[in-house]
């Protein structure tokens, strides 16, 4: 994925993997530059998202996406993309072997101030029709400052500096995730309260929580309207994942259509999906402890 104020000029890439097979973006390499050096124009926002890593940038993506966004030329863009890329003569690349999430526990003693957890789950992928219903669950669990774990865990047992949860969905799979940041002395403790609260959000999330992480994900959905970057980043993962982009009318009304029961539903079929994954790194012994009380959550969910 790219984002630079040029045309394709200045360009500076990741070779990310378009949503598929479970790796975040984040995990991608650093920034390189493209051999590519054009006119540049005011003030756009040009990204490009490949379907596959390019070898040595000479091998075809059966998936690349160009997408632009702000003040453009459409035809230039188009003739720039046409004139830099048409010779990118590598072949496709190897279809990715299926996504499969086994879980797991990885733990490392390190001296450090605080205790780092992360916990996941296996989620959904992104043309699947719970999507937006687990979207909503993971937003009401952990999604901002009146979610159930930042109210629970932070504000009313101050068991953590900080907490959330999210959602990435991928072309056959998706991650759930979970991060946390607290003392050695609070980690056994904090991972207790957040396996109560994801299995009691499954059951009891209500009308008005459900309510709120809605309202919360139109707002962000309309509010990176204001982004040409955000806009270009949209559009080209819409394309690569839906084949088309995907008007903000429609995305509002998948969330509107969410229920509580139907983001209960995918709460407990998150919770029923696999046994967690968990790394821990901080100081101090005893950190095994955390993993043992997440594991819990797979064996209650079994």
């Amino acid at each position: 994925m790219v984002a630079a104020p040029a045309t394709l000029g200045a360009v500076h890439a990741r070779r990310v993997p378009a949503p598929a097979t479970g790796v975040p973006a984040e995990a991608a390499q650093a920034p390189a530059p493209l051999p590519v050096k054009v006119t540049r124009s005011p003030t756009p926002t040009v990204v490009l998202v490949l379907g596959a890593p390019l070898g040595a940038w000479r091998a075809v993506s059966e998936v690349m996406v160009v997408a632009a966004a702000g003040a453009i030329d459409h035809r230039a863009v188009v003739a720039d993309v046409s004139r830099f890329f048409a010779d990118f003569d590598g072949g496709a690349a190897p279809s990715p072997e299926q996504a499969r999430f086994d879980g797991g526990v990885r733990i490392e003693a390190r001296e450090l101030e605080q205790v780092h957890v992360a916990m996941a789950l296996e989620g959904l992928p992104q043309l699947d029709s719970d999507l937006y219903s687990l979207h909503v669950f993971t937003n009401a669990l952990g999604g901002g400052m009146s979610s159930r774990l930042f109210q629970e865990v932070r504000e009313e047992r101050g068991l953590c500096y900080a907490i959330y949860a999210f959602h990435w969905p991928y072309a056959d799979t998706g991650l759930f995730g979970l991060y946390a940041g607290t003392d050695t002395v609070d980690a056994p403790e904090l991972m207790r309260v957040v396996v109560g609260e994801i299995e009691s959000t499954a059951q009891t999330l209500n009308e008005a929580e459900v309510a709120r992480a809605k309202a919360q994900m139109k707002a962000g959905t309309l509010m990176a309207l204001e982004s040409s970057s955000a806009r270009a980043e949209q559009l080209a993962r819409q394309v690569i994942a839906y084949g088309r982009p995907v008007p903000v009318e429609e995305i509002v009304a998948r969330v509107e259509a969410v229920t509580v029961e139907s983001a209960r539903r995918a709460g407990a079929a998150l919770l029923a999906r696999s046994r967690p994954a968990l790394a821990v790194i901080g100081p101090g012994r005893g950190l095994e402890s955390v993993a043992t009380i997440a594991e819990s959550l797979g064996r209650r969910a079994a």
